[in-house]
C-alpha cells in the first residue's frame, strides 16, 4: 500500500506569493488525500519551528531557513530535497547564461574583490553565494 505524503509546508511565504499559495497547496492536498502542516518559521533562525510527530513519507516546502534547518537536522533531512552545491547563485548564472537577470555577474571572495581598483562613487550588490549547513554552521 502506498503511503501518503505529508507536507510541510512554512506558514507565511512573500508577500507576492500570499496565503493564496498554501491555501492552493493545502487544496491540492486535500485533493490527494495528504495532509498538509503549516508551519511558522522564525526568519534567519537555526532551530526547527514546533512540528507534530510525522510518519514518513514527508516533504518540506518552504524558504531557505526551513529548508537549511530541516537538512541539518537527523529526524528531518531525510525528506528535504537541497543541494547545497547547486543552490547558489554561482549555480544559477552558470545554469541560466544570458537568461540570468545580471548575467555579467561575477563570484569572488571579499580578499579578491578588496584587492581591485573600484571607482569610489560605484554602488555595488553584494550577496553569499553559499548557505550555511551543518559541515560549515558553529
Amino acid at each position: 500500500m502506498l503511503k501518503r505524503t505529508t507536507w510541510i509546508v512554512q506558514e507565511r511565504l512573500h508577500p507576492t506569493a500570499g496565503n493564496s499559495t498554501i491555501d492552493m497547496l493545502e487544496q491540492a492536498c486535500d485533493e490527494a488525500g495528504c495532509a498538509l502542516i503549516r508551519v511558522d518559521v522564525t526568519p534567519c533562525s537555526k532551530e526547527m519551528p514546533a512540528i507534530p510527530p510525522v510518519s514518513a513519507p514527508f516533504v518540506f516546502y518552504g524558504y531557505t531557513t526551513l529548508i537549511t534547518n530541516a537538512a541539518r537536522s537527523p529526524l528531518w533531512k531525510s525528506s528535504v530535497f537541497f543541494d547545497p552545491d547547486l543552490f547558489q547563485p554561482s549555480m544559477y548564472a552558470q545554469q541560466y547564461g544570458d537568461l540570468y537577470l545580471n548575467p555579467e555577474t561575477r563570484t569572488l571572495t571579499c580578499e579578491a574583490f578588496r584587492a581591485e581598483s573600484h571607482p569610489t562613487e560605484t554602488r555595488f550588490f553584494v550577496r553569499p553565494n553559499t548557505v550555511l549547513t551543518a559541515a560549515t554552521s558553529t
